[in-house]
């Protein structure tokens, strides 16, 4: 099953697919979030043990969730919201807050590294194409990578 799943998404992301190429103009957003994106499947398909250990790990998120779910059914209908204590409260927005620096923090580290990792930052600036759309391009692909990366590993 897995195996289709990366077959059909390789053959959407295939150089030969020249219709696709020839209705995306060269140097607009969507033609280099194509790029991309291929660029992206092609680190994460080269490394069969990390799509197997997401896979197990999504499996395992989800079974988990699912069991916490039925377990829980009857506190779910016994808690009503307004008697939730004060400091529950604000443990959970510090704990929030805490995640959303983290994430933050994370996204600056994953942007820098994909502006200078390649090294052709030089070369897509002096091109011919908007540096608006290049920056677009890559930062609308790393939140769709990271996105995706962190989806997986939640099991979504």
């Amino acid at each position: 099953m897995l195996q289709k799943i990366l077959i059909a998404i390789q053959s959407l992301l295939k150089d030969t697919d020249h219709a696709t190429l020839m209705r995306m103009k060269v140097g607009t957003l969507p033609w280099l979030l194509r790029h991309e994106l291929r660029l992206w499947w092609r680190e994460i398909s080269t490394k069969p043990a990390v799509v197997i250990a997401t896979t197990i790990l999504s499996l395992l998120f989800t079974s988990l969730f699912v069991s916490l779910w039925f377990s829980l059914g009857d506190v779910r209908q016994e808690v009503v919201f307004g008697t939730i204590p004060d400091l529950a409260i604000w443990l959970a927005v510090g704990v929030w807050l805490l995640g959303f620096c983290y994430a933050l923090t994370m996204a600056m580290g994953y942007s820098l590294v994909a502006l200078f990792e390649r090294g052709d930052l030089d070369l897509l600036v002096s091109s011919p194409v908007s540096s608006k759309v290049i920056f677009a391009s890559r930062f609308v692909a790393i939140a769709y990578a990271r996105s995706r990366q962190l989806g997986t590993s939640l099991g979504y």
